[in-house]
This record gives C-alpha cells, structure tokens and sequence, in this order.
C-alpha cells in the first residue's frame, strides 16, 4: 500500500510539471514581451502622422494675385488695328450719272491750249471724274501750276491723266472753273486731238486709277478737237480814199 501511494504522488507531480510548462508555452505566445516596441495605431487625430503624409499643393491668394492681372483682357472693347484699317473705295452698284458733254469742241488751229467747253453734271453719289489723253495735258485749279494734293481729291494736275473725286458739284466745279477745264498740247497745235472722260459713282472718296476701268459705257465720254473753219489766205482789193 505504501509503495502504490508513493507512485501515485509521483506521478500527480509530473502531470503537475507539464501542466505548468504547457501553461507557460501558451502565455509566451499570447502576451508579448514587455521590451518588445508595441505597434503604432493608426489614427486621423494623431499629429505624429500629418508630416509624413502627402503635401498638398494649394495656390495661396498672394500667388493667384499677379497671375491674374498678368493675364491679357479678352473682354469685347475697341480694336485700335480694326478701327485704324480704311477699307478700299469701289465702284457702286447703282451708276445712275446723268451729264452732258459735247463729242466736239472747236479750237483755233494755230493755238497750242484750248478750253473745253463746260459740262453737266448730277448724281446724288460720289464722283471719281477720270480725264486722259496721250497727246494732251490737263491744268486744273491753279493756273499754269501743279497743284498739291493733301486732301487726295486731285491728282495729276498738269499731266495727261487727271482724276477728281468728291461730290457731283466738286468735280462740276473743278472742271468748269476759268471757263472750263485748260488743254495743253504735248506737241504741236491742239487740233485733231482727242481727248477721253469718265465718271464713276464710288462709295468714298478715292482718286484710285482702277476705278477708272470700272465706268459704265453710258458714262464714257470721246471729245474731239476740231479748227475752227477758218481760212488763212490773203486776199486783195481795192480801197478808196475818201477826199
């Protein structure tokens, strides 16, 4: 009986022992050691983790500021190019001139300049007057002198190709002053020579020579220089002497 009590105790014991062990195994592997660092939460609040995150660009207020008066105004105002731009004059659509003018003037046939015989003239539009000739030079406004053109109403003055533009009353009067409009011949006396005139209604004042090519044939003018018929024979006679 004494012999089996003592193997009993001894056994109790060694269950005992690798119950402990067994206990001691399971808690090292539950409960961590405590020199061991414990793990970081994560955590919106935590102000450890703002300098680590992304930065974010923003534009600050003082740095939008001079972008934006630097940027270029693309709100509607005036154009200085567009307003400074003058469009090309043309030739209306309308060309209703009514003028007369004589196919013929009479000139003496010793002269070397002549006169042409006044005109008439009515539109209620603005008037390019074209006057060429290849043997003949025209004097329009001052006499016997070349005329300026600041106001670009009057070009070749004393050449054979003049333009006058303006109203219908500014070319009439251009053309008519000083018993009408002065010709000159380029070479030898004024007879047998002709002369070419033309009107075009424009949409502006313009002394451009292509507008000439754009006159309506009812608006085309041929004027002929013919002598006078005179003749320059001597003839003789008698001639009493009253007592």
């Amino acid at each position: 009986m004494p012999g089996k009590k003592s193997r009993k105790w001894v056994a109790a014991f060694v269950f005992t022992l690798s119950a402990l062990f067994v206990a001691q195994s399971l808690a090292s592997d539950v409960i961590p050691a405590a020199d061991s660092p414990a793990p970081p939460v994560a955590s919106d609040s935590s102000p450890a983790s703002t300098p680590s995150a992304t930065p974010v660009l923003t534009t600050s207020p003082s740095a939008t500021a001079p972008a934006m008066t630097s940027a270029p105004d693309l709100s509607a105002g005036p154009n200085p190019s567009s307003s400074s731009t003058k469009a090309a004059a043309y030739a209306l659509d309308d060309q209703n001139i009514s003028m007369h003018i004589a196919s013929t003037v009479l000139v003496d046939p010793r002269a070397k300049s002549a006169f042409m015989t006044p005109i008439s003239l009515t539109s209620d539009s603005t008037i390019l007057a074209c006057i060429s000739s290849p043997n003949l030079r025209f004097d329009a406004g001052v006499p016997n002198a070349v005329d300026s053109n600041e106001m670009d109403v009057l070009v070749g003055d004393f050449t054979n190709d003049l333009r006058i533009t303006g109203t219908a009353t500014f070319v009439l009067q251009a053309i008519n002053s000083r018993n009408g409009l002065k010709i000159s011949s380029i070479s030898g006396g004024v007879d047998n020579k002709s002369l070419q005139i033309r009107f075009v209604a424009i949409s502006e004042s313009s002394t451009a020579a292509a507008l000439c090519n754009q006159a309506m044939p009812s608006n085309n003018r041929i004027i002929n220089l013919k002598p006078f018929d005179i003749g320059l024979d001597m003839k003789k006679g008698d001639v009493r002497l009253a007592k």
